[in-house]
């Protein structure tokens, strides 16, 4: 479980590397990407693109090739500052499955 930090009113991406239960990059082709926040009220949904690109693991950055990217706008994200509980789920064209669960901490400028 990763902590994301997000700062109120700003844009930017969100990035999540998927890995298969064994550590290896997921293959995405042909998969959907989601992002749920859950919050008081009607969840956020956020569909996202699969791109590939540095992370770090801690140990130094690696190309990592399924990083699962949400858009982060003032319109899409929550705007009261706490931490947030998210689910990260793909769609094989058989349904969202939810594979990763996460904190975005939304944080005051």
């Amino acid at each position: 479980m990763a902590t994301i930090p997000y700062v109120i009113g700003e844009s930017g991406t969100l990035g999540f590397p998927v890995n298969e239960y064994d550590g290896s990059p997921i293959d995405p082709a042909g998969l959907g990407c989601r992002l749920t926040i859950y919050q008081d009220g009607p969840d956020l949904h956020l569909i996202g693109t699969w791109e590939s690109g540095p992370v770090d693991d801690g140990s130094g950055p690696v190309t990592h090739p399924a990083i699962a990217s949400f858009a982060a706008t003032p319109e899409t994200m929550p705007v009261a500052a706490r931490a947030y509980r998210c689910g990260l789920a793909i769609d094989d064209g058989t349904g969202w499955r939810n594979i990763g669960n996460h904190i975005i901490d939304v944080r005051r400028p």
